[in-house]
């Protein structure tokens, strides 16, 4: 959810925006389409299909997208109003233009969940009874830096975003003349003390029990020291037979290769292991076109941005989805490695190791590393395999 998007994803965004930014109405689906088939010449619902999307896997919950619709249902009717949720305006920029900035819309929306969440884990608990706090969206707004919701329509408009996001699902609703927002169950607590965007969206991805386009689907491995080490080489083969001989190896350490096959039995070992991961991923040697060389460094991606930029660009986007899991599996095991150098980390480190399916905290760091490593080993091979599918 947290990925760089390409550009027909973000024009989806934009224009599904710019009618809420500048006037505050979100459009209905039929102004969507239109659009972008005359400026883009593209169907929006090919590139909606094509948007990352956590699929919850807890009881009780369903899908989270960048997009909403007001009836929940398929974007197929045509009069149904859109809009974006929080992780979808999460990756917009700032508009001078418009009066609504996602940005600070985005921030506003969070800063309200914390607030609730908050308020509910200071509440007292009552041993006869069921504890519900109950607290009128006006309050809420009056102690925001946002005068323009605080009242009227502009207060319809948070309240509808709110009942967008899952924490909140089916906890809105009127009473006695003002809009109180409850909560009856505990979907809350995960997100007490969340400090911003960024923050609310780890969170929710945890919440939900899942991550982008699901949860990993781990293919069977033989692990061998070997295993990622040969995965790359092969890979590195492939780009240069496809790409011109391009090469994806860079300036390769020869220290950083020779760690990842020695074996690990103890953290100074797992994290000398993971930093040698973490080098050799962060060197790979990517080229873009002009256009798409501009856009990646507006972006700040690194090497495995312009690996996903790069890819999206060659394969057919029918595989996209699958490249972007793979994608997700080294990014989550650079971040591993990076998390593991910070303390409290745990809540990040726990999501990681959740979604490459390893348990944590490791108790044995030897088994933890050989499935790490071949974790990783598994997405170089199916990058390679599609790149493989492509016509010489």
């Amino acid at each position: 959810m947290l990925d760089s998007l390409d550009e027909s994803q973000r024009q989806l965004l934009e224009i599904t925006y710019l009618p809420f930014g500048r006037g505050g109405n979100w459009p209905v689906w039929d102004y969507v389409d239109r659009t972008m088939r005359k400026q883009m010449g593209l169907d929006p619902l090919q590139v909606l299909s094509s948007l990352p999307t956590a699929v919850g896997t807890l009881a009780g919950v369903s899908s989270y997208r960048l997009l909403w619709n007001e009836s929940g249902g398929p974007f197929a009717n045509r009069t149904d109003r859109v809009g974006l949720t929080v992780a979808g305006l999460s990756h917009l920029a700032p508009q001078r233009a418009h009066t609504h900035r996602p940005a600070e819309y985005a921030s506003l929306l969070v800063r309200i969940i914390a607030d609730l969440a908050n308020r509910d884990d200071a509440a007292t608990p009552d041993p006869d009874r069921v504890t519900s706090v109950q607290v009128p969206l006006e309050d809420l707004l009056g102690e925001q830096p946002h005068g323009r919701f605080s009242t009227g329509d502009g207060s319809k408009l948070v309240l509808f975003s709110l009942q967008r996001e899952p924490p909140l699902w089916g906890s809105v609703r009127p009473a006695r003349g003002k809009t109180d927002v409850f909560h009856p169950d505990q979907r809350l607590a995960p997100f007490v003390g969340v400090a911003d965007v960024e923050d609310y969206l780890q969170r929710l991805i945890t919440y939900l029990g899942a991550d982008l386009d699901g949860q990993l689907q781990v293919e069977p491995a033989i692990l061998s020291p070997l295993d990622f080490v040969e995965a790359l080489g092969y890979l590195d083969a492939v780009w240069q037979s496809r790409f011109r001989k391009e090469r994806l190896l860079g300036i390769t350490r020869p220290g950083a290769m020779g760690k990842l096959v020695l074996p690990c039995a103890s953290s100074d070992e797992f994290d000398s292991r993971m930093s040698a991961m973490a080098d050799v991923l962060n060197q790979l040697t990517i080229s873009l076109p002009p256009a798409e060389e501009a856009a990646s460094k507006a972006a700040n991606e690194k090497s495995l941005g312009r690996l996903r930029r790069r890819l999206h660009l060659e394969l057919p986007t029918s595989v996209h989805g699958r490249i972007n899991q793979q994608v997700k599996v080294l990014r989550t095991a650079v971040r591993i490695r990076v998390g593991g150098q910070h303390t409290g980390a745990e809540r990040e480190l726990s999501a990681s190791f959740a979604f490459l399916g390893i348990p944590y905290p490791l108790i044995d760091l030897t088994s933890g590393w050989q499935l790490l490593r071949s974790r990783a080993a598994n997405a170089l091979d199916v990058i390679r395999q599609e790149l493989e599918a492509l016509p010489n």
